[in-house]
């Protein structure tokens, strides 16, 4: 969900929004539709999505919620972003975010492609 509104915010740009999940993708597809957003429903896993070379290293920003725990979160997202990409993880209140991330507000951890060792 975090995508549709990014979508909204920034038509111009084209977005991905990834769900696995079939019910959860055709709602997606039916909200990118009746918006007419700037951007692709892609049935696949963020974890199938980075061994898939049209969709590895490719983005600028991944965004995640209720994904994982936000260190596998991360772990997840990083392989989508080209180098200097910004991984956003929704977390919640008591949720340990990984020590190269910050929380930019509450809620919000932001990482970047390449700040681990």
């Amino acid at each position: 969900l975090p995508g549709v509104p990014l979508a909204l915010a920034a038509p111009q740009r084209l977005w991905r929004l990834l769900e696995p999940r079939a019910k959860r993708a055709g709602f997606l597809d039916e909200v990118v539709r009746e918006l007419d957003l700037n951007a692709e429903v892609i049935r696949i896993s963020a974890h199938q999505a980075a061994a898939d070379p049209s969709l590895a290293e490719v983005h600028v920003v991944a965004t995640a919620r209720a994904l994982a725990a936000p260190a596998t979160a991360f772990e997840l997202l990083e392989p989508l972003l080209v180098r200097g990409g910004l991984s956003l993880v929704w977390v919640g209140e008591r949720a340990q975010i990984p020590l190269e991330a910050e929380e930019s507000v509450p809620g919000l951890a932001i990482m970047r492609r390449g700040s681990t060792p």
